[in-house]
């Protein structure tokens, strides 16, 4: 990994983990995975089933386990402060529909985006 990749990666764990999510779930470490590769992508759009297929030989799982880790974490969030967390981090008001695979990922890539061109 290089290292703008590395320091996104720990921006993106920090994110993660401050949105509450578990950073011991699996599904987390491919959450993580999964907005590295969004990062990557030069679309407008994100796919995310091009995203499951990408991590599934990554990881040698299927792109359907890929998808249940990955809604299993963000169904279990831990700790506290995570609402305050979320609104500062998405300047959005906190909402637990906001939580889903396509949502997390494109907020997530969007705010490192921002941050990295400025």
């Amino acid at each position: 990994m290089k290292g703008s990749q590395k320091n996104q990666a720990i921006i993106v764990h920090n994110i993660l983990r401050q949105i509450g999510l578990s950073t011991k779930l699996k599904g987390t470490k491919i959450l993580l995975s999964a907005v590295m590769l969004a990062l990557t992508c030069t679309d407008d759009f994100i796919i995310l089933n091009d995203i499951y297929k990408q991590l599934s030989y990554k990881y040698k799982l299927s792109p359907k386990y890929i998808e249940n880790a990955i809604s299993y974490s963000l169904k279990h969030l831990a700790g506290t402060g995570f609402k305050k967390n979320f609104e500062k981090i998405f300047d959005l008001e906190f909402s637990e529909d906001f939580y889903s695979n396509k949502t997390i990922i494109e907020e997530v890539t969007r705010v490192i985006k921002i941050q990295y061109e400025n």
